[in-house]
């Protein structure tokens, strides 16, 4: 029995047939090359002879179908197809990969913002808050010998500050304790976070500028300073008083200078300096509140002594180590002692009206009014020591116990 022909588009591989015995080394393993070995290999008996040509024309057939140029039609399709759009996706996914891209630069850009205007916002909410005792009445100006017309107290003008010779202590209140807040703020904050102290100080120069160009404006104007054929008594009260204001917010500039500093000794001599001015501070804000006939009295007692209190609250807290510290001590302790008798003498010789301007005569009335101020009450001075020194030996008995 014969097998039938092969089919020319079959796989071309005869297989050998099962009649004659197989040798088992004959057989190759898995994944080897099937060679018989010599000798033993079944020669196949004689097949029909596969015909190569066509074989060899089905794969050229195969290639040439494979390697077809594509018609027409699909082309002109595509052609026809508009231009792929981008969708509002892949918009948004590209603006947020910018927005990405972008974000620290941002982040950035806003804290560097942020730390400028905080520090400034800081000076001048300080300075604010210092010349906000004066505007609890109203913010009146106060009445002026010099004004050109007559004008009723609660008629007169607002003005920031109360610019008038019989105001000048309250006048350096007023700025040096914006200054004093600003400089203590800036100094806690310094211990948890970075803040720079120039931003601050301009925020505070800023709003003191604001407020002495406002009241001057409104002085000016009230006293004829600047009109022609006034009387040349304005002009020189204007100049004089416009000095004495810019002085004490050069003295407030101090004052957060020394309060904002990392050292112990200089912040101990601003916030010591400032114990005068901070009491008179508080005596116009009652003033403001209560009006000088409801004034209590037992304000102005507290008032006398609240200077020692801090003055002995910052030595303590200032001790004696390094020795260089006694400096502060000598300084404080003198201040105490001057400072009143030097406000006293001051508001005397402005507050003078019969001496009608007269500089030398107004500089020896306070010269003499200081003298017998200076020996009117030690009482401070020596509380202020007092306290300082069981304020420093209890500060010493406590390190001691700690050790």
């Amino acid at each position: 029995m014969t097998d039938a022909p092969a089919d020319p588009s079959a796989d071309p591989v005869l297989e050998p047939t099962a009649e004659p015995a197989v040798d088992s080394a004959a057989v190759p393993s898995a994944g080897s090359a099937a060679v018989p070995s010599a000798g033993s290999a079944a020669v196949p008996p004689a097949e029909p002879a596969v015909d190569a040509s066509a074989v060899t024309d089905a794969d050229a057939d195969s290639s040439a179908d494979s390697t077809a140029v594509p018609s027409a039609e699909p082309a002109a399709d595509a052609a026809a197809e508009p231009a792929a759009v981008p969708s509002a996706d892949s918009a948004a996914d590209a603006s947020a990969a910018a927005d990405t891209a972008a974000g620290p630069a941002a982040e950035a850009a806003r804290a560097r913002l942020i730390s400028a205007i905080a520090p400034f916002t800081l000076g001048a909410l300080a300075a604010a808050g210092g010349i906000l005792p004066a505007l609890l009445d109203g913010g009146r100006l106060p009445l002026q010998n010099l004004w050109t017309t007559q004008t009723l107290p609660e008629d007169m003008p607002f003005a920031l500050l109360p610019v008038s010779q019989y105001q000048a202590i309250t006048l350096l209140a007023l700025l040096v304790m914006g200054g004093v807040v600003a400089g203590l703020a800036v100094r806690v904050i310094r211990r948890r976070r970075p803040i720079a102290a120039r931003p601050v100080a301009a925020g505070l120069l800023v709003v003191h500028t604001i407020a002495i160009v406002q009241s001057f404006v409104v002085v000016a104007d009230g006293v004829g300073a600047f009109a022609e054929g006034a009387d040349d008594r304005g002009f020189f009260y204007f100049t004089g008083m416009l000095t004495g204001v810019e002085a004490c917010a050069l003295l407030a500039l101090l004052a957060f200078r020394l309060t904002s500093r990392r050292s112990v000794g200089p912040v101990a001599l601003g916030v010591g300096l400032a114990a005068v001015p901070f009491a008179s501070w508080i005596g116009t804000g009652i003033v403001a509140v209560t009006g000088l006939a409801g004034y209590p009295p037992l304000a102005a007692d507290v008032l006398r002594w609240l200077p020692a209190l801090i003055v002995g609250l910052a030595l303590a807290w200032c001790g004696v180590k390094p020795v260089a510290r006694l400096g502060v001590w000598a300084g404080l302790l003198l201040a105490l002692w001057l400072i009143p008798a030097l406000f006293t003498a001051t508001a005397y010789a402005l507050g003078m009206r019969v001496l009608d301007g007269d500089l030398a005569e107004m500089a020896d009335a306070g010269a003499q009014v200081f003298g017998m101020a200076l020996w009117v009450d030690l009482g401070p001075v020596v509380v202020a020591a007092a306290i300082g020194a069981v304020g420093v030996g209890a500060r010493m008995l406590w390190t001691r116990s700690r050790r």
